[in-house]
Formats: C-alpha cells, structure tokens, sequence
C-alpha cells in the first residue's frame, strides 16, 4: 500500500501536463508563452470548472504521495520529514488556490484574487522548501549524491526562472508563462524522478 501511494507522485506530473495541455487548447485566446497557468481558471474563464477540477486531482495526488513519503519508512532524517511535509503543505495550497481563482487581467482586485496571489506566494515557497530540504537531508544521510546535485541543480533553475517570472508577471513583459513554465516544471520533474526512486526501494 505504501509503494502505491508514492506511485501518486509519478502519476501527478502527468495529470498536472495534460490539464495544462488541454486546457490551454480549448481555452480562446490562451497562450502558453504570455500567460501564467492560473488564467486557465481565473474568473470567467470558459472551461475554469473542469480545468480547477483536474488540478484538485493532481494537488489530491500530490497530498498521498506526500503521505506516502511520511510512513515509507524512507524518511528516516528530520530534514528529510521536513521536506515531505512541504510537499504536503504545496498539495493543500494547491487545493485551496482552486478555490481562489485569479482576477482576470484588467478587472478590479477582489478577496479571491488577493487570496489566490498569497497562496501563489506559499505554493512558491513550499516547492521551493521541499528542495532544499530534501537535498539537506540527503547530504546529511550521504544518500543519493548525484540526485542531490540534480536537486539542487533543479532548485536553482527554481529560483531564477521564479524571479523572472515574478518580473515579468509585475511589469507586464513577454514570456511570463514559459518563466513559470520552468519554474513549475523543474518541480514536477523533481517530484516524478523523487517518487520513482522512493517507490523502487520501498516494498
């Protein structure tokens, strides 16, 4: 049981891929490479229900995998714990921001829009957390040395793909969408190749 809920982790990237794949396709006028992924389902999006619905699934995969770290038994370091509880936490923001849809740009702030940019902000900060945890954890263990590096090499990409995005989202440049396309796919690379490795050696 505990091997299926890390296979969650492989299966979340997936589903989080194809809801932004079909949603930007069937969503008019969107654009991968300007927008971010919250505009899939800001308000008055034409498909934001069925889009949010899918990224409940992924953040719901995301929440058992995470679950799954905590009682593989892998986790046997504090830091390690601590990264598999952000993971936990970035599942629950993601959940909670469904409900918190994006203002549509040009359109007065409202409590929703302002509650969606903070739990964006947490959901930034807990992958971000998650990473550097882990490869601590690691390098304490002295377990998985190139995967560490691979880590840490991830988390960097993280960081300054997220600053450019957070740039380009506040004064309005281009490519805002590919920069947090980096940022949230270095992260769904990292969870895949973190739950196949845990679910490998876990029986």
């Amino acid at each position: 049981m505990r091997r299926y809920m890390l296979f969650a982790g492989i299966a979340a990237p997936i589903v989080y891929v194809a809801t932004v794949l079909v949603g930007g396709d069937i969503t008019p006028g969107y654009d991968h490479l300007s927008q971010p992924v919250s505009a899939l389902f800001e308000t008055g999006a034409v498909y934001a229900t069925p889009i949010s619905a899918a990224f409940v699934a992924y953040n719901m995969l995301l929440l058992v995998f995470g679950v799954g770290l905590l009682v593989s038994g892998r986790m046997d370091h504090r830091i390690l714990q601590v990264g598999a509880v952000m993971i936990l936490f970035n599942g629950l923001f993601g959940v909670l921001i469904e409900l918190a849809p994006m203002d549509a740009q040009g359109t007065p702030a409202t409590v929703p829009g302002i509650v969606h940019m903070v739990l964006a902000g947490l959901l930034v900060l807990t992958c971000i957390a998650a990473l550097g945890a882990m490869a601590w954890g690691w390098r304490a263990r002295r377990q998985y040395p190139t995967f560490t590096r691979t880590t840490l090499a991830l988390l960097a990409v993280m960081l300054v793909s997220g600053a450019l995005a957070a740039m380009a989202s506040a004064q309005s440049l281009p490519l805002m969408g590919l920069y947090q396309r980096l940022t949230i796919g270095s992260y769904l690379i990292w969870i895949a190749a973190l739950a196949t490795i845990e679910a490998r050696a876990t029986r």
